[in-house]
């Protein structure tokens, strides 16, 4: 009986044994929980929610209420220091009930395009490696395919060390004739 399952998962994740369940045994358990009834809006009840369910990188487990703010693995490269996503287990992967259920649950998957819009929302102090890091990502990562969003609103640091916003600054390109600075007044 659902009832029955769903009070021995609560029961062992309150009890922190959720850890000592070996993988097979939580594909099993994942299984079940995704095909479990979900609303008309395809969300699942709050008794599946209040689980602490989803393995996380650290080797701690969370609500699977939580799933929204968290990613799979990253396998991205140049993704700045400052930025920091909360990662299910690396264990997690397609295809598998388990990677099934947590992207049901809301977890992404981490590309460039959710890691561009961090970039943009967060706050980050005058510290050069870091703007140079974040201004690096969107370069590397420049590319249409990518799809990422136009950078303008990036903060960037000038060669004199000001501060500066994307759509104010321009970069000289070895294959431009000359500096655009040499051709503007003073």
């Amino acid at each position: 009986n659902n009832e029955l399952f769903l009070a021995g998962l609560k029961k062992i994740g309150s009890a922190n044994s959720m850890s000592h369940q070996s993988d097979q045994w939580h594909e099993i358990a994942c299984g079940i929980l995704y095909c479990f009834p979900r609303t008309r809006k395809g969300r699942f009840d709050s008794s599946i929610l209040s689980l602490n369910i989803l393995p996380l990188s650290s080797g701690s487990w969370t609500r699977a209420s939580t799933a929204s703010e968290l990613v799979f693995d990253l396998q991205l490269s140049g993704i700045p220091d400052d930025i920091q996503f909360r990662r299910v287990s690396r264990q997690i992967q397609p295809p598998s009930t388990r990677y099934d259920l947590l992207t049901a649950l809301g977890v992404k998957a981490a590309n460039p395009q959710l890691i561009a819009r961090k970039i943009l929302s967060s706050k980050v102090k005058a510290n050069p490696p870091l703007l140079v890091q974040r201004a690096r990502f969107f370069f590397d990562h420049r590319s249409p395919s990518y799809g990422l969003p136009q950078p303008l609103g990036l903060l960037l640091i000038s060669e004199d060390l000001h501060l500066l916003q994307g759509r104010s600054i321009y970069l000289d390109l070895p294959s431009d004739n000359g500096k655009l600075r040499d051709f503007m007044p003073p």
